[in-house]
């Protein structure tokens, strides 16, 4: 028998499995402190365990899974509280000793519109933060 799997969205993260019991009721169990997720191989294992023993039939399984939003994020230009998914925005890297981290500016509308008019001429924090990066390049005195 092919057991059905699902995700689905929910206020908390956590795994169900429904179990048909001997005596004909399903019973819903939450196997969250045991499984991290669930997929049709673990399952199928507990399936046969479960039958096994004589505990009933696995019926189907669920991983709910919170519906988190996402962060928000404030324009580093202006300090506007912006939506990090839409929010247009500028990506580098610096070098934090041996690390490499990457380090992002968020913009709202207005303040893009002027950038992109601006361009180079505009001194942003993106531009401030990719000059504190330390050069690798060897120092060497000129004769």
């Amino acid at each position: 028998m092919q057991i059905r799997g699902e995700t689905a969205k929910g206020t908390t993260d956590r795994r169900e499995l429904d179990i048909e019991r001997p005596d004909g009721t399903v019973e819903t169990v939450d196997v969250s402190a045991k499984w991290s997720h669930l997929n049709d191989v673990l399952v199928a294992a507990i399936a046969k365990a479960t039958a096994e023993g004589g505990r009933g039939q696995v019926l189907r399984y669920r991983n709910v899974v919170e519906d988190r939003p996402e962060p928000a994020a404030t324009c580093d230009r202006c300090g506007v509280e912006v939506d990090r998914t839409t929010a247009y925005h500028q990506q580098e890297r610096m070098r934090v000793g041996s690390a490499s981290v990457k380090i992002t500016a968020y913009y709202c509308a207005a303040c893009s519109g002027v950038l992109h008019a601006v361009g180079m001429g505009e001194s942003s924090a993106m531009a401030q933060r990719a000059d504190n990066v330390v050069s690798t390049e060897p120092v060497t005195k000129e004769d």
